[in-house]
């Protein structure tokens, strides 16, 4: 995915058995947002062909918007804001494992002393444009240093989800930390 100016593109890739081929670039998103959203990021829900895209809003609260893919088209649902505050530093891993989305975002409330990563579960559903997230839980993630440049995997054969950051109170330093989820139902 890449974003410039006020839109979103995907370049596709095919596998083709030894080799990918790079299809051509396509708009996913016109339109929708202004230049003052930043802090994209995309996930792929497997299970049900979804795209899960986050992105901060111009006033800085954290919204997720859910695209059905359907063959080279994707329908958008309606956004969800799941922080009210600011949510610089976002990533999205999908658990394969149990169907679900984990979102760790900077969640700056109270300035950016009370600033903590909080990791949001939610399963997908619905269809085209009334695709939606639910979300089942939120949780702090990192309790004390404020986040930025995060980044996020799925590791499905330890059943871990991985989150990575710089730790702005530790001079961005990159810290990672991981998240067992062989007991979360």
């Amino acid at each position: 995915f890449i974003q410039k100016s006020n839109i979103v593109k995907i370049i596709p890739w095919t596998w083709g058995g030894s080799a990918y081929t790079m299809g051509s670039m396509s708009d996913v998103v016109s339109s929708i947002y202004s230049s003052g959203y930043t802090s994209f990021d995309v996930g792929f829900d497997s299970k049900n062909s979804k795209l899960i895209l986050t992105y901060m809003n111009s006033d800085e609260d954290g919204r997720v918007m859910i695209g059905d893919v359907s063959g080279a088209s994707v329908t958008w649902g309606s956004y969800i804001e799941y922080i009210n505050a600011n949510s610089l530093g976002v990533a999205i891993a999908f658990d394969t494992n149990l169907n679900r989305v984990f979102i760790g975002a900077r969640h700056e409330a109270g300035g950016s002393s009370g600033t903590k990563m909080r990791l949001f579960s939610g399963v997908t559903s619905g269809s085209g444009a009334n695709s939606t997230i639910t979300f089942t839980s939120s949780s702090h993630l990192v309790n004390d240093p404020a986040t930025n440049f995060c980044a996020a995997a799925f590791d499905s054969s330890s059943n871990l989800v991985i989150f990575s950051y710089g730790d702005n109170q530790d001079s961005n330093k990159g810290k990672i930390i991981t998240v067992d989820l062989g007991s979360i139902s």
